[in-house]
């Protein structure tokens, strides 16, 4: 299998780590990050955040989420550990800029057969409505 370098930007850092639901649907938005996420712990993929999206995490589990300075403190150590923390130049942040996908399109064109299960959930969902 080809060796994919992802970059995973805030909004899906913080969809991992704080395991939030869209609030009008009640999908777990987290699903998708969290697939990602054991796709990096397998070694499949290779996953890359940089400092500045470290720092807009903090800002939001603090500010908007409420957590304690320790929970974050944990959420920013689990990060280190599982992805790689880049420090950009700016023509890496227009690279970036350039590639972004939400995480549902980078599993349904990579991975589809983890998709699959996560279709399954929103029908479901949609059936409940």
């Amino acid at each position: 299998m080809e060796s994919f370098r992802i970059f995973l930007d805030t909004d899906v850092l913080i969809n991992w780590l704080a395991k939030e639901t869209d609030p009008n649907t009640g999908f777990n938005l987290w699903r998708c990050p969290y697939a990602i996420i054991e796709l990096i712990e397998r070694r499949e993929i290779v996953g890359h955040t940089s400092l500045t999206n470290i720092f807009e995490v903090r800002f939001v589990l603090r500010r908007k989420k409420k957590y304690s300075e320790k929970k974050i403190k944990d959420c920013i150590e689990t990060l280190f550990g599982a992805i790689e923390i880049e420090v950009p130049d700016s023509g890496d942040m227009l690279e970036a800029n350039r590639l972004q996908n939400t995480p549902e399109e980078f599993l349904e064109r990579y991975f589809p057969n983890i998709f699959v299960r996560i279709k399954d959930a929103i029908r479901d969902i949609l059936k409940e409505r």
